[in-house]
């Protein structure tokens, strides 16, 4: 059998043949099967081109003796073309893609290839060596002169400061008895409001967690991202803490008391506690938190500047406080001509069951069970 090889030169693949007389002749399927066993396997050919070159070697067999053998028949076959790259940068700058045109019988793309073109492009960051992996398989996969299309380059965006912010040492009584515990028979008791939290004089009750730069990011040209500082917070006094003399992060409580927090003030209250307020007891004013482990009966009036604290259930009965009020078991009046008769004012949050009927004031946020 003729011994066909291929040969590619320049743009053009070359088929060649070296004759010996005697020997059978070149046929069509001789050249299609050496062309699929060469790494030109995907590379289409001309069959005009095949058929032409099987006559030549038809008439040039003719005219061997024996034996003898021929100078090379070598004629073009087909086109060939390397592979192809064009890279991309996105609008924003913070990633790029490369498209390929894959090789038809030519050299295939490789990873220099594709670091060139990015160097080339102006990519200076985020050439990551998995993305270009990936690209190189797809390109294996693909057919000759396909066209692949990958992400090949990522930038790393800019991350923004955290604000200043403030985190309670100590546990906040009235967020506490929001969230009861069960207990051993897996019930919940809400009227069990527990042990009243309290702190003492000089005790660490909150700290500053101290604002941050943020990180620097950085484009895919190389560019730096500056980010957003987060913003700085004061450690607020009142009449009621102090800064530690030992850690100026730190914030201590200068008298014995109740603390609440608003999200931004610590303050320790004075505290008074009853079992439950009925005319016995009297409508209460005070300087502090209040604490009523059971229920408000009605007519009843409570007036505090700071937490006000119901474990069980108000019934038309009228409630002022200047911090969170809570109540564990809901509220119920009734209309009396145009207004009701059970008022619930907070200078913070309320916190509640259910509300019937009721007149509700909050600077902060109401949240009903159901």
């Amino acid at each position: 059998m003729q011994h066909i090889d291929f040969i590619a030169k320049n743009d053009d693949l070359l088929v060649s043949v070296t004759l010996t007389g005697g020997e059978r002749k070149v046929t069509a399927d001789d050249v299609a099967n050496a062309l699929r066993q060469s790494s030109y396997g995907k590379l289409p050919i001309d069959d005009t081109v095949v058929e032409d070159f099987v006559v030549q070697c038809e008439f040039e067999l003719s005219q061997l003796e024996e034996n003898e053998t021929s100078l090379p028949i070598t004629v073009p076959l087909a086109k060939v073309a390397n592979a192809e790259i064009q890279i991309t940068v996105s609008r924003d700058e913070m990633s790029a893609e490369a498209e390929v045109i894959n090789a038809i019988g030519g050299k295939s793309i490789n990873f220099e290839m594709v670091k060139q073109a990015c160097v080339d492009a102006g990519i200076r960051f985020g050439l990551k060596t998995s993305l270009v992996e990936r690209l190189l398989k797809m390109c294996r996969e693909a057919e000759p002169r396909e066209v692949v299309i990958s992400e090949v380059a990522v930038g790393k965006p800019a991350v923004d400061g955290r604000n200043a912010r403030f985190k309670p040492l100590v546990t906040i009584f009235s967020e506490t008895v929001r969230r009861p515990k069960e207990n051993a028979k897996g019930s919940v008791d809400l009227r069990d409001l527990g042990e009243i939290n309290t702190v003492g004089k000089g005790q660490a009750i909150l700290r500053k967690i101290p604002f941050t730069e943020g990180t620097v990011g950085r484009n895919v040209l190389g560019e730096e991202l500056l980010p957003v500082p987060g913003k700085d917070q004061e450690l607020v006094v009142s009449p009621s803490t102090a800064i530690s003399s030992k850690e100026a992060s730190i914030l201590v409580a200068r008298k014995t008391g109740m603390v609440r927090f608003n999200g931004r003030v610590m303050e320790v209250d004075d505290v008074i506690s009853y079992q439950q307020l009925d005319p016995k007891q009297g409508n209460v004013k005070f300087k502090g938190s209040v604490v009523i482990k059971g229920d408000v009966a009605p007519d009843m009036k409570i007036i505090a500047t700071g937490d006000v604290i119901v474990g069980g259930f108000v019934e038309c009965s009228t409630i002022k406080c200047g911090g969170d009020l809570t109540i564990m078991s809901g509220a119920s009046g009734r209309q009396v001509e145009d207004e009701y008769n059970c008022k619930l004012s907070s200078g913070a949050n309320i916190h509640l069951a259910f509300a019937n009927q009721c007149e509700i004031t909050a600077k902060g946020l109401v949240t009903i069970s159901r």
